[in-house]
């Protein structure tokens, strides 16, 4: 796996948040959380975590997605 792909795994949750969220609308907002809650229901969930794994980076997935679950009330079981 690429460097760059491992950045991408590793942070996307820290960028998409730190992207100034609180000047989204209400509208933005909601877009986002459809988004996300695709991704956890879809096949790329599977790739995302397959890329934690074999770089050993699994445990950090799941802080990730408590992350994600915690700054758009999305559930994550």
């Amino acid at each position: 796996i690429s460097t760059q792909l491992l950045y991408s795994a590793l942070y996307w949750a820290k960028h998409v948040f730190n992207s100034c969220l609180d000047g989204w609308s209400d509208e933005s907002k909601r877009d986002l959380e459809e988004a996300l809650a695709d991704f956890m229901q879809s096949s790329r969930l599977l790739y995302w975590l397959e890329a934690l794994s074999l770089t050993e980076n699994f445990p950090t997935g799941r802080e990730i997605l408590v992350s994600v679950a915690m700054q758009t009330k999305t559930k994550v079981s």
